[in-house]
C-alpha cells in the first residue's frame, strides 16, 4: 500500500522530536473514564457509569404511566343484520350474472393473456375510441377530397398492404390515420396519395417489426414524391394526430368477441372479410371499432351458425343484438354490393385459399344474408 506524502509544514520538522516534548496542553479528567493516561481509573469510572445508568432506568420504569387494555367488544345483533343484509345482497348479484361464463378461467398462467387485467385493458380501449373519433360526413365541406377519392385511395392501400405482407393491424391503423388527417387537414387531391403512403409507413412502424423502405414505398407511387416529402408529411400527420396513434381497432374486440362466443376459423374469418369490406366506405367511418367488430361477429354467426347473441357476448362486447342490428343490415347491404363494386381488392383478397375463400361463400347468397341487405336498402330509401 502507498505511503501518503507528509503535508508541506512538516516535510522539513524532526517528528521524533515533537514526539518527545512535553504537552502544553493541560491533562484533565473525564466525568466517565477519568484519567486518560490511568487504565484502572478508567474502567472504574465505566463501572460507575453503568450502575448509575441501570439505577436511573429502573427509576424511570416506576414512573411510566401503566398501559391502557383495549377490551374486544363482541358485534351487536344490529351489526350482524347489516353483514346478513350485505351477504344477500351480494348472493343476489352473483345469481344475476351465474349465466355469464368466465371466458378467462384457465388462462391465470398465460403471462400473454394477463387474465387477471384484460377486462380493465377493454374498459380502457372503449375509453380510447370515445376520444379519438371520426366525425360522420367529415368530407361535407372539403372542396378538394371526395368520397369516391377516399375510396380509391384505400383500396390501392389495401393492395399495397398485400404486396408487402403487412400485419392487419396495420392496414386498419392506416386508414384510421387517413380519417383523422382529412378530417382536420385540408388536403389537395395532389397530396392524397402522399397522405397514404405516408399514413402507411407511420402504421407500419406502430405495428411491424420491419418497416417498408422509403424507396420501396416512393417506387410504388411511380416516383411521385421524393423522401423529403413524405418525411415532411410524417412529421405533419404525426402533429395532427398528436402522436397519438393508440386509436383501437375493430380487430381487438373481434378477437376478445370471438373468443367468448367460441367462434371457430370460419366465422372469425367472415366477420374479418365483412369488417374489411367498411374500410373503403365513407358512411361507416364514425362508427365506433367495437361496435363494427361485434356487428360483423353477430351476422358471422346469424349465418353459418344460425345463433343467437347470448348473455356472454352482450356482456363483453356491451352490446345487444338490437343495438347491432342496424349495422348488420348496412354490413349485409356492403357485401352484396360488393359484387358489383369497383373497389375489388378486399374481395379478391378473401378469395384466396389462405382466407378459406370465404368471400365466395354461398352462405353469403343466402335468403338471411339478402333480408339483411334489403332492410337496409328499405331504411335509405326512406331516408332518401
Amino acid at each position: 500500500m502507498a505511503l501518503r506524502a507528509l503535508p508541506p509544514t512538516l516535510n522539513n520538522v524532526d517528528v521524533s522530536k515533537k514526539l518527545n516534548q512535553k504537552s502544553l496542553l493541560p491533562v484533565t479528567r473525564r466525568a466517565a473514564l477519568g484519567n486518560i493516561a490511568n487504565t484502572r481509573n478508567a474502567a472504574s469510572g465505566i463501572a460507575n457509569v453503568k450502575k448509575i445508568h441501570a439505577e436511573q432506568s429502573k427509576s424511570q420504569r416506576s414512573l411510566k404511566p401503566p398501559t391502557k387494555i383495549v377490551k374486544i367488544v363482541k358485534p351487536t345483533e344490529a351489526l350482524t343484520d347489516q353483514f346478513k343484509k350485505l351477504e344477500v345482497k351480494e348472493s343476489y348479484s352473483a345469481q344475476q350474472i351465474s349465466n355469464i361464463e368466465n371466458i378467462d378461467a384457465g388462462d391465470e398462467n398465460d403471462p400473454h393473456l394477463v387474465s387477471e387485467w384484460v377486462n380493465e385493458i377493454y374498459d380502457y380501449l372503449r375509453e380510447l375510441e370515445d376520444k379519438l373519433v371520426i366525425r360522420p360526413a367529415y368530407l361535407r365541406n372539403n372542396a378538394n377530397i371526395k368520397p369516391r377519392m377516399r375510396a380509391v385511395l384505400i383500396d390501392w392501400l389495401t393492395q399495397v398492404h398485400t404486396r408487402f405482407a403487412m400485419l392487419p393491424e396495420t392496414l386498419y391503423l392506416s386508414v384510421a390515420i387517413i380519417d383523422r388527417v382529412l378530417q382536420d387537414l385540408e388536403v389537395s387531391r395532389s397530396k392524397l396519395q402522399l397522405v397514404g403512403i405516408t399514413s402507411t409507413l407511420i402504421a407500419a412502424k406502430y405495428e411491424e417489426t420491419f418497416a417498408p423502405e422509403l424507396d420501396d414505398l416512393i417506387y410504388i407511387c411511380d416516383n411521385a414524391y421524393r423522401k423529403s416529402e413524405i418525411r415532411q408529411m410524417e412529421c405533419v400527420i404525426l402533429h395532427i394526430c398528436d402522436f397519438s396513434l393508440g386509436r383501437p381497432l375493430p380487430l381487438h374486440f373481434l378477437r376478445r368477441n370471438s373468443k367468448a362466443g367460441k367462434a371457430n376459423l370460419v366465422i372469425h374469418t367472415m366477420a374479418k372479410y365483412l369488417m374489411e369490406l367498411t374500410l373503403v366506405q365513407y358512411d361507416m367511418v364514425h362508427h365506433k371499432p367495437s361496435l363494427i367488430a361485434a356487428a360483423a361477429l353477430c351476422l358471422s354467426f346469424k349465418l353459418l351458425r344460425n345463433s343467437s347473441w347470448n348473455d356472454t357476448l352482450i356482456h363483453h362486447s356491451k352490446y345487444t343484438e338490437k343495438e347491432l342490428m342496424p349495422v348488420m343490415e348496412k354490413l349485409a347491404l356492403i357485401s352484396v354490393e360488393a359484387e358489383s363494386s369497383p373497389y375489388q381488392t378486399v374481395r379478391l383478397k378473401y378469395a384466396r385459399e389462405q382466407f378459406g375463400r370465404i368471400s365466395t361463400s354461398k352462405c353469403l347468397q343466402s335468403s338471411t344474408f339478402k333480408c339483411f341487405a334489403e332492410a337496409a336498402k328499405l331504411k335509405l330509401s326512406v331516408r332518401a
